[in-house]
């Protein structure tokens, strides 16, 4: 049976010295960013709304922008496939599919997710 929290939490831990309040460097899944950030992000580097990419709707350009979407969180976050399929409107196996790769991304896809990374909006 999976449990999912209803909220993400961030808790920040005062320093008890001067040294532990140093920046350290995050890599990887230790950077937690909010879903919707993602989505809306995503949209405006592609130009388009998010009520359009939420849409059920099977025109190429905005299936192109969810399967990006998708597969940006999987590297960039670990959320859950329900809370990601409920965000875009879609089934949960379909995000499933996309992340598994059964279900293949176009090239407009690969060309969406390599401008994210160029820009250097989200960091790994």
């Amino acid at each position: 049976m999976n449990v999912k929290p209803e909220k993400f939490e961030l808790i920040i831990d005062e320093p008890e010295t001067a040294k532990d309040n140093e920046i350290t460097k995050i890599t990887g899944r230790d950077v937690r960013i909010d879903i919707d950030t993602l989505i809306d992000t995503v949209c405006k580097e592609v130009g388009v709304s998010k009520e359009e990419v939420t849409r059920r709707t099977k025109i190429q350009k905005y299936s192109d922008v969810r399967k990006a979407i998708v597969r940006i969180s999987d590297k960039y976050g670990s959320f859950p496939n329900c809370e990601l399929a409920k965000k875009l409107n879609l089934p949960p196996s379909m995000v499933s599919k996309i992340r598994s790769g059964e279900s293949k991304g176009t090239q407009v896809v690969d060309e969406i997710m390599r401008k994210i990374e160029q820009k250097g909006i989200f960091q790994a």
